[in-house]
């Protein structure tokens, strides 16, 4: 450095005596270098040499580097079918949001927290790699390291479930550009954010396109010329060499910016679309339509905070009563709320009125339902098997005439739940017993690794208020043939979810309330 800035400083009038020569042919030299290197490399080529205002930038302070921000492309088609896409820029810094969401009714209600959902988008990759680059006439070589992170944003909002998908990273590179006249050696070091809005409605994802953000750093450590071996002639031209590459170092921050957007951006929009589209299709193709077959697609309403999703479904009329507080154990990361109401529409809906079935039928799509959920059914004190899982079915012994009006419905109590049947029945054997309304309740005992279900005495009673009740030898026949087909049921309290991609798909039951025809479970 020292010789560099005597070589540069140096003057015909300062020169010792026998050094006024050799300044002349260094500086005759490096005159003679700058037209060719001009003329064959667009890396030095610049109006400013012909501007005799011209001030050298190394007399020029150095700003820092701003920040490049590239705002998203309006329109935008989708990459992928069904992924709708919104006009509109991003939730920005400062942007105004929503302190509190209005309660919306509904008779289903499930909130989960960002915990729970991060697992699903957050990853980080770690990249490394050789860099080859054609970047202002320079061939680029080096090597570099990126280290990238995905994480999710929760986006207050009481219309919809807003969400900010943020791709973040840093990336290193140590790198030689290389023209016929210099070989520039630099480290650079730059930062990158890019953003993708999402939207859910309770039924389908929309999206906007992607906005990005580039702090490019670039410092130009030294250069090496072909004078390199040339005394005094050498330093000069590296100095000159160098100073020009910084120069030129605003220019190609904005190159690289652009390069690193378009080598992330497209890749991160294209996978994020993909995933909305898959989850579109499932909704619009098996989901939606199947509800729709039955009747029992509900109104669906979905909402943000900062840290947690709400997802409301209304089916029929809204509850009257809100539900009660949920758990408050830290650990609970979602939250269940169902209202006896939901259930009943879907029994209303369903094709029960009129229909006729037998017991045995009756026990089969119980076990059905239990399995689904891990359940068990246990036999009753007599022997017999109570519709559980496990052992042969019992025979048929009564076809069931499912009454016209509310055939079944349940009502949430204080810490119990009862299954209300209304149906005439019909034995194998003897007279046809007229419309009645069988009340079966359970009692919930929770456990430490199971929550049972346990049945308690039921009631009778005619379906018809003006109608006669039973006589003694019928009642107690058919509620002995009622207590022996209802189950004793058994849920475990850890259930695992249906996602592959999860990394913990398990759910474990930390609080179960019963009150006032509300159902509320709550899970860690």
């Amino acid at each position: 450095m020292q010789r560099q800035a005597a070589a540069t400083d140096d003057s015909a009038a300062t020169c010792r005596p026998g050094r006024w020569s050799r300044c002349r042919l260094a500086t005759l030299a490096v005159c003679l270098l700058l037209p060719a290197v001009a003329s064959a490399n667009p890396f030095y080529a610049s109006p400013y040499y012909a501007d005799p205002h011209y001030v050298h930038p190394i007399a020029r302070p150095v700003p820092p580097p701003p920040v490049i921000y590239m705002a998203p492309a309006r329109p935008v088609a989708p990459l992928l079918p069904r992924t709708a896409i919104v006009e509109g820029p991003l939730l920005q810094p400062g942007e105004s949001v929503v302190p509190s969401l209005p309660e919306r009714r509904g008779n289903l209600q499930i909130v989960v927290s960002k915990e729970r959902i991060d697992p699903l988008v957050e990853r980080t990759v770690n990249d490394a790699g050789p860099v080859r680059d054609f970047i202002l006439g320079a061939n680029v070589f080096g090597e570099q390291t990126t280290n990238t992170e995905v994480r999710l944003i929760f986006l207050p909002c009481p219309d919809a479930a807003l969400f900010q998908i943020e791709l973040t990273g840093r990336t290193n590179n140590r790198t030689v550009g290389v023209t016929p006249q210099a070989a520039i050696h630099s480290v650079g070091e730059h930062d990158f954010c890019i953003s993708k809005k999402i939207r859910f409605d309770g039924r389908q994802f929309s999206t906007w396109s992607p906005s990005a953000s580039v702090l490019p750093r670039q410092q130009n450590l030294y250069a090496q010329t072909p004078l390199g071996g040339i005394p005094l002639v050498g330093p000069v031209a590296s100095n000159f060499a160098l100073s020009e590459a910084n120069r030129r170092t605003p220019i190609a921050r904005n190159i690289i910016a652009l390069k690193v957007t378009d080598q992330a951006a497209p890749r991160f929009n294209e996978e994020v679309d993909q995933k909305l589209a898959e989850a579109n299709r499932g909704l619009n193709e098996l989901v939606i339509p199947r509800l729709q077959e039955y009747a029992l697609l509900p109104e669906a309403y979905a909402q943000t905070t900062s840290d947690e999703l709400r997802v409301t479904l209304r089916l029929g009329n809204v509850a009257a009563t809100p539900p009660p507080a949920s758990s408050t154990s830290p650990s609970a990361r979602i939250h269940v709320r169902l209202h006896q109401s939901f259930l009943n529409q879907i029994f209303a809906r369903l094709p029960l009125a009129g229909a006729e079935v037998t017991d045995a039928e009756i026990n089969q799509a119980l076990s059905g339902a239990l399995g689904l959920f891990g359940g068990s059914g246990g036999a009753g004190d007599d022997g017999t098997d109570r519709g559980g899982t496990g052992g042969e079915a019992a025979p048929a012994l009564a076809t069931l005439k499912l009454d016209d009006a509310r055939p079944l419905r349940v009502e949430f109590g204080e810490g119990r739940f009862s299954l209300i049947l209304r149906s005439a029945f019909q034995p194998l054997i003897g007279p046809r017993i007229d419309t009645q309304e069988i009340s079966i309740p359970y009692t919930v005992e929770p456990g430490s690794d199971s929550v049972r279900l346990s049945p308690q005495a039921i009631s009778i009673t005619p379906a018809d208020p003006g109608a006669g009740g039973l006589n003694a030898i019928t009642e107690a026949l058919l509620r002995q043939q009622v207590e022996s087909r209802v189950p004793e049921i058994t849920l475990p309290r850890v259930v695992d979810l249906p996602i592959p991609d999860l990394p913990d798909r398990s759910l474990r039951l930390v609080d179960l309330q019963l009150r006032g025809g509300w159902l509320v479970l709550s899970y860690e």
